[in-house]
């Protein structure tokens, strides 16, 4: 894939994905030399290029179930603009549970979840008043209009003067993880932060960015969903100890992971999953990517940031340059807002018992993978034990001899008078096994993709 990147606030960067997994963001010196470059791999006839701009095909794949909330998430990132090679614009997740104390968790409780329809800042209804308080008054400044011997004339309003994302967030959650230690040294002067401020503690992160603090707005990165290295001081730096006397080492995590980072990035990764988020991240959507983030429906929903951060700021435009400076070094330490990508509500996914049936839109090439899954037969709902008994409504993963998993069948055999040679996951779900010198062709037709192959094709192969 390549996509349109902006950089340090200018339109002049392309990001490329390449099919081993590497992407390469490329500046420019401006706009028209990045089209130019952007035009001539376009038109380079490049066999594994994905037309990738249709993202209701993506929004259908997601409410048809045939991808998960985590990728989902991370395509609308992609779209957005942000990138992992971009701290200023790194992919932004939404805080997902509230409860970070207790022992047992129960993963079909709604009660463990933050609110996904308002903003981090405003999960507690008396947190709502300041911001609209503080929104006014600007909106007040601003009517006004500008006095003569203002350096900074007032700014349209805003309830947040800090962002849910920006370089200081990121680097505060990877602090324990080089190279980016390296970089959180680079930005603070070469020294860590104060120990009570270095991010000890994901209770406290919570507490801060829902409740206790008027200027923390941060949601999550999408390491807490995959990466449990990241919450351990795995190269043994020093942080210092904090006012109570404790040093600053691993993350503290919620009883509940049982001071596991794997079992909590584990945990944290199926309540993203849960029915109950599958059923409301349509809500924190229209706040991050959709319609709540302009205009009055932003106003509405307590999520207007500094004018500075959002999407599309051309630093470039503004012509006194001390002006300039201070909006880019603004913008620098504040954060950015995602490039819209809804204009309406975005649709809420159905919850899990439902089977959609249908064949996908233009969604073909979209990312082959996709294809390759089956929509799953509908197995008759037994619920099975949870694998962690303190964990309620916590699954099996989808593996052979999984309690969760019917008994593997024969479909079909045939008798070689050899030796097994290897075994072959067909996009099918099933496997085939082969004796050594045996390597199967299947039929596959390209407008209808993998989706179409049956159980029945393997015996024609």
């Amino acid at each position: 894939e390549v996509h349109k990147r902006w950089w340090q606030l200018r339109d002049n960067a392309v990001e490329i994905f390449l099919t081993n997994g590497r992407t390469l963001l490329l500046a420019f010196d401006n706009a028209k030399v990045r089209d130019d470059v952007y035009h001539s791999i376009l038109t380079n006839n490049l066999p594994n290029l994905l037309e990738y701009g249709n993202i209701n095909a993506l929004t259908n794949l997601w409410y048809t179930g045939q991808i998960t909330n985590f990728e989902y998430l991370t395509h609308l990132n992609k779209h957005a603009g942000r990138s992992f090679n971009d701290l200023m614009q790194y992919p932004v997740f939404p805080f997902i549970l509230a409860d970070y104390v207790s022992e047992t968790l129960d993963l079909n409780d709604p009660s463990v979840y933050r609110n996904l329809s308002k903003p981090i800042a405003v999960q507690y209804k008396e947190k709502e008043d300041r911001y609209v308080d503080t929104y006014k008054y600007l909106e007040e400044e601003y009517r006004k209009g500008a006095r003569e011997d203002d350096p900074m004339p007032p700014v349209q309003p805003y309830h947040y003067g800090s962002h849910y994302s920006n370089s200081g967030t990121v680097l505060h959650f990877l602090v324990r993880m080089p190279p980016f230690t390296k970089m959180f040294l680079a930005y603070q002067d070469q020294s860590f932060d104060i120990p009570d401020r270095t991010f000890h503690s994901t209770n406290t992160t919570w507490r801060l960015s829902s409740f206790e603090s008027m200027t923390d707005v941060k949601e999550l990165i999408p390491e807490f969903f995959y990466l449990p290295e990241f919450l351990v001081n795995r190269e043994g730096f020093d942080f210092g100890v904090r006012q109570n006397g404790e040093r600053v080492n691993h993350v503290n995590l919620p009883p509940w992971a049982r001071n596991d980072p794997r079992l909590f990035i584990l945990i944290h990764r199926q309540a993203l999953e849960s029915d109950y988020v599958s059923q409301n991240i349509c809500q924190w959507i229209d706040l991050v990517f959709g319609y709540k983030q302009k205009g009055k429906a932003s106003v509405q929903a307590i999520n207007v940031f500094h004018p500075a951060t959002y999407f599309g700021m051309d630093v470039s435009a503004v012509e006194d340059p001390v002006q300039r400076r201070a909006l880019e070094t603004m913008i620098k330490t504040y954060g950015q807002t995602p490039r819209q990508l809804f204009q309406s509500a975005h649709a809420s996914r159905p919850g899990s018992k439902l089977n959609l049936e249908g064949e996908l839109p233009a969604a073909v090439g979209l990312l082959v993978q996709f294809a390759f899954r089956e929509t799953r037969e509908q197995v008759k709902e037994i619920t099975y034990p949870s694998p962690l008994s303190w964990i309620k409504g916590l699954k099996w993963g989808e593996y052979v001899g999984s309690p969760s998993a019917p008994v593997p069948v024969v479909c079909f055999s045939q008798p070689h008078g050899e030796r097994f040679g290897s075994l072959q996951a067909l996009p099918t779900r099933a496997i085939c096994g082969l004796s050594q010198n045996f390597c199967l062709l299947m039929t596959y037709s390209k407008e209808q993709g993998v989706r179409s192959m049956n159980s029945t094709d393997i015996q024609w192969s």
